[in-house]
């Protein structure tokens, strides 16, 4: 029996810096970078769901603030403006960021790919390497390939824009069958769905908070947030396909939300210790 001899391709000049090297046992190493004529495309795509997302959002806004509103809350037109003015900067603010940070992982994303496993380098994400062992499901869509091991949230996406998708795709069938991904349009309607349901039940609670006089009422939607968010930025700092820039821009605007729930009760049990007497 032979022992297979290395064989590489020639490396990718890395447009940033990490530390992170090719494991000394990996054989047969090829090194990939994504087509420059599909970032346009690959752009818009993500600005779509960005945009609809957002969307959504602002429209359970207007729905809270309307609903407020006409039961009994009180807010005057310099605030509906002022609202309505960061809202909008904020959505226009995302945007504009979620394009940036789309067009600098496309141009950063590399992906060393050896007979052992997988190495996904791009800027800004830390290195993410998963074992041809660890491989639990291979998936294709029309956008390309999904690598996905045992813990889920390690999952690599190999766009359909890579250089040598034909060879690459060849060579991780090797490790368990491609499946195809059916339903994609199902699964981003479910998606979509499920964001939809998750800010009605937010913007739910924050109503009933608000709207409502007695003190465990208050208490228990703030436990509630802050328990949401507490999970979610947990989950965000667990998922290395997330910047650390964005898990920090997350988690402290979930706890800011949270923390605005805290200060009407925080009022109410000060007015109860100033009566009583």
């Amino acid at each position: 029996m032979t022992t297979p001899q290395p064989s590489t391709t020639a490396p990718i000049l890395l447009t940033y810096h990490t530390d992170r090297q090719v494991p000394a046992d990996w054989t047969h190493i090829t090194y990939h970078a994504l087509d420059p004529a599909g970032k346009f495309a690959a752009t818009c795509r993500i600005l779509t769901l960005a945009a609809t997302v957002q969307l959504l959002l602002i429209a359970g806004g207007i729905v809270f603030l309307i609903f407020a509103a006409t039961h009994g809350g009180h807010f005057d037109l310099v605030f509906y403006i002022l609202w309505s003015t960061a809202v909008f900067a904020g959505a226009l603010w995302g945007l504009v960021r979620v394009a940036n940070r789309a067009r600098r992982r496309w141009d950063t994303y590399h992906l060393i790919l050896a007979d052992q496993g997988l190495l996904r380098m791009v800027a800004d994400l830390a290195p993410l390497e998963i074992r041809a062992a660890e491989v639990k499901r291979i998936q294709e869509s029309r956008y390309g390939l999904i690598i996905r091991p045992r813990q889920r949230m390690r999952s690599v996406s190999i766009p359909r824009d890579t250089q040598d998708y034909a060879g690459l795709r060849e060579r991780v069938a090797q490790w368990t069958p491609i499946q195809p991904l059916t339903y994609l349009w199902l699964k981003l309607l479910g998606l979509l769905i499920g964001i939809i349901a998750s800010a009605t039940a937010f913007f739910a609670v924050y109503t009933v908070s608000f709207l409502s006089p007695h003190l465990w009422v208050t208490l228990l939607c703030s436990a509630i947030i802050t328990t949401v968010a507490a999970v979610f930025s947990i989950l965000q700092f667990c998922n290395p396909n997330v910047t650390l820039s964005q898990k920090i821009a997350s988690s402290v605007a979930l706890c800011l939300l949270a923390l605005v729930l805290w200060i009407k009760p925080a009022f109410m049990i000060l007015h109860l210790l100033s009566i009583r007497p």
